[in-house]
């Protein structure tokens, strides 16, 4: 009876050894119905990712971002920035950039994806006349012709080369205030319809409306505001405490409001008046506080390219991706297309170390599902 007793003992402790290694493996906040390729699958749709090359093949990176890892999206650029120079990224022409993103969906599968670029018009343009699309103007010129019917107009042709290559997201309407005349990413780049809010949120009613009736998804940016900023947060760790204000949140009220919004993007400033200790993309007292409490936005929330030198000068990639997804970002732009150089593996990196924060029970499952669920939902409303 002893050697019975005794067995069922060691039985039980090893039982017990096995649940405690399986919590350690897989984290006390993975559900027992998820699989790690579950889990693996999920964070990477949250992902939009930059490639370099103006064809892809089955050997790509890209190729096997899409068809193997499950990315969301890829990110197109005209020029390749890596490496400290400018050279051809992903356009070359129409007729070339439509066979780039016909492939690209391809690798995709049966999956939808989103094909996004930067063309707000103006000097934020990556289908340049050069390449032999149409010439585009900036929201600052529409602002100071200030006729609503115009934006409209203007927003609508460059929304039909975009939907004529293929591109069924266009990262834009810029709705930043512009505060600052010398801010070097905003004004002096003419990415702003005015300094006056009400204006700004009037012209960028009319640009996303061209966009939605051409079947394009868009985004407001740079949430809570970059247009007060003396910093570029491409470059470093940009400060808008004294001088950013309430009237920056002005449109993002309205649009948000009106239902017009797809997609907030944030900016990587610091202000220390919403959040002494972090910048808006990692900061759970901008994102899940103002804007989502605040504000009521339950729709997507992305990120600027996370790893401009604004985040990744003062965090590492673990803390990065742990702050942000416990803040409330569902969405990552991983653009990959800095002077530091090209990241090989960036979006496998990406992958392992989001799965691994919620192994370690430092990111909740549910909000790796919550983000999933809402990126599943803009996904879908995106043209194929």
């Amino acid at each position: 009876m002893y050697e019975v007793f005794m067995r069922f003992r060691a039985v039980v402790i090893l039982l017990a050894l096995l649940f405690c290694l399986r919590l350690s493996a897989y984290g006390y906040n993975l559900p027992d119905s998820v699989s790690l390729d579950d889990l693996r699958r999920r964070v990477a749709g949250l992902l939009i990712v930059g490639f370099k090359g103006t064809e892809i093949d089955a050997d790509s990176e890209v190729a096997y971002n899409l068809a193997r890892l499950g990315v969301g999206g890829v990110i197109l650029f005209d020029e390749d920035l890596t490496a400290g120079g400018k050279g051809k990224r992903n356009v070359e022409s129409p007729e070339q950039l439509k066979k780039l993103v016909a492939d690209l969906k391809h690798c995709a599968g049966d999956r939808n994806i989103l094909v996004c670029v930067d063309q707000e018009g103006g000097k934020v343009n990556r289908l340049k006349p050069e390449y032999g699309f149409p010439p585009t103007v900036s929201a600052m010129r529409l602002g100071l012709l200030d006729d609503v019917d115009s934006t409209y107009r203007y927003a609508y042709d460059l929304a039909s080369v975009l939907k004529d290559c293929g591109i069924n997201f266009n990262l834009a309407p810029c709705v930043d205030v512009n505060v600052n005349d010398s801010c070097p990413v905003i004004a002096l780049k003419e990415r702003s319809f005015s300094a006056e809010p009400d204006k700004v949120a009037e012209h960028a009613g009319a640009y996303i409306k061209a966009h939605h009736d051409k079947g394009i998804i868009t985004a407001i940016k740079h949430f809570p505001g970059h247009g007060s900023s003396a910093g570029d947060s491409h470059v470093g760790f940009t400060d808008v405490t004294g001088t950013w204000s309430a009237k920056e949140l002005v449109p993002f009220k309205k649009l948000l409001s009106s239902g017009a919004a797809d997609v907030v993007m944030t900016a990587h400033v610091f202000n220390a008046e919403i959040d002494d200790a972090y910048p808006a993309t990692l900061s759970a007292q901008t994102i899940d506080g103002l804007l989502r409490q605040q504000l009521g936005w339950r729709g997507v929330v992305l990120t600027d390219d996370i790893f401009m030198d604004a985040i990744m000068k003062n965090y590492s990639v673990e803390q990065a991706f742990e702050l942000a997804l416990n803040a409330g970002i569902d969405m990552f732009m991983l653009g990959n297309n800095s002077p530091s150089g090209y990241k090989d593996g960036c979006a496998k990196l990406v992958v392992d170390t989001i799965v691994q924060l919620v192994l370690d029970g430092k990111v909740r499952y549910d909000r790796i599902l919550e983000a999933s669920e809402r990126v599943a939902a803009l996904v879908g409303r995106a043209t194929r």
